[in-house]
């Protein structure tokens, strides 16, 4: 009777033992469950920053192909004074 009392005793050290690793590890796994989400509410706002300053309203982009344009006229003019 008293090894059975032991044998159960160790037993439940045992479990005990694991219990208190399965709970360290479920801390790690809830710290790192948060930095992602606060990783990801991060790149959410990152991306929303990017995408507001890269936003280019048309006016200014037709302005630039006219800008294309001119350089071009003014190389190919350049062409007809070489010639």
């Amino acid at each position: 009777m008293q090894e059975q009392l032991i044998a159960q005793e160790e037993k439940l050290k045992a479990q005990e033992e694991e219990m208190t690793q399965m709970r360290e590890k479920i801390s790690r796994l809830e710290d790192v469950a948060m930095k992602v989400d606060e990783m990801s509410i991060l790149l959410s706002q990152i991306q929303a920053s990017q995408a507001r300053t890269q936003h280019v309203p048309p006016a200014v982009q037709s302005g630039s192909d006219s800008e294309t344009d001119e350089a071009a006229d003014d190389y190919s003019d350049h062409d007809d004074h070489v010639s």
